[in-house]
């Protein structure tokens, strides 16, 4: 009886979910027309950009992400912390669009990230969410060896550090590459 409960209720939770998501890209599309781009924080910039990528504005998301990413090169406003997050979801959005050239910009982005975490400009859980997805991204393209080592590692950093809700997350994509 608890199974067809679950069951019923599925459907609901999807029809909420997508709800939410509508009213939120309304939203955010109403803030947009109130504050230009140049005049959004880095949490505008990074809201907006996350509720775009989930409506399928991908394109538009990376504007944001890569307006973002400029203010920080130029010293406008945030941190490294800051350019490191930017940088992972720019390499997350381009990944979703499946934009792969020679020269990619979604793996140029990871490299980036990933010195900036050995310099230990970011907090531990940033640095386990930065190879997290870095193990995604190369597990994507075909690289599951190299995948399995990053996410590894990761598993490592996130469980020494009593990260439990991304060591599961490790796990779950660790078990899907074997």
């Amino acid at each position: 009886r608890e199974k067809v409960s679950n069951l019923f209720f599925k459907p609901f939770w999807y029809w909420r979910g997508c709800r939410c998501l509508r009213t939120a890209e309304k939203l955010s599309d109403k803030f947009a027309e109130l504050t230009p781009m140049e005049d959004m924080s880095l949490g505008e910039l990074d809201t907006r950009a996350c509720i775009l990528n989930k409506t399928g504005r991908q394109s538009e998301a990376q504007a944001l992400i890569s307006h973002g990413i400029m203010k920080i090169l130029t010293k406008q406003i945030g941190t490294k912390h800051d350019l490191c997050l930017f940088l992972i979801h720019e390499a997350e959005i381009i990944t979703s669009m499946r934009r792969y050239d020679k020269e990619n910009k979604a793996e140029t982005n990871y490299k980036q990230a990933i010195k900036l975490m050995e310099d230990r400009v970011v907090p531990v859980l940033t640095s386990v969410r930065i190879m997290k997805s870095y193990g995604k991204f190369l597990s994507g393209v075909g690289k599951i060896t190299e995948a399995k080592e990053v996410l590894t590692k990761a598993l490592i950093l996130a469980e020494a550090s009593d990260l439990n809700d991304q060591a599961v997350k490790i796990k779950a994509l660790l078990s899907i590459l074997k």
